[in-house]
């Protein structure tokens, strides 16, 4: 016999498409709620961050004016030691009266599936701020 179809093995273009198009739909779904994650882990670390170093309060400032002030120096090893036991990386940064410690996150996150359509790892940078309170 040698009547047969002509297409028998080969992937139709509708085909082709139409599973690059649900790849695609799957990739959005995936990373975004990937970077979604990531975005709200960020936040979390820097607040926890902000508070271990607004817990390094400056003794000597206390006992001597009975100021409630941040020490720089044990304020940013609390927040450092809290960012590296979390798997992150940040900056502090202190106000001028030293009563508030602020703490950013950053971290470049890879896309796993869109990464086959070109898009590139995204980069979350978050932001936290604890206040010195005393009473």
């Amino acid at each position: 016999m040698t009547g047969g179809c002509r297409d028998t093995g080969r992937v139709s273009v509708f085909l082709a498409i139409t599973v690059s198009g649900l790849l695609f739909i799957i990739g959005v779904a995936h990373d975004v709620s990937a970077q979604v994650r990531a975005t709200l882990h960020a936040e979390l670390v820097a607040a926890e961050a902000a508070r271990a170093a607004g817990q390094a309060v400056d003794p000597a400032q206390v006992a001597a004016t009975g100021a409630h002030r941040v020490d720089p120096a044990r304020a940013d090893e609390a927040a450092q030691a809290y960012l590296a036991d979390a798997g992150a990386t940040g900056q502090v940064e202190f106000n001028a009266e030293l009563t508030e410690v602020t703490v950013t996150v950053a971290g470049v996150h890879p896309r796993l599936i869109l990464r086959l359509f070109g898009f590139s790892d995204y980069r979350v940078v978050r932001s936290a701020t604890a206040e010195l309170v005393s009473g």
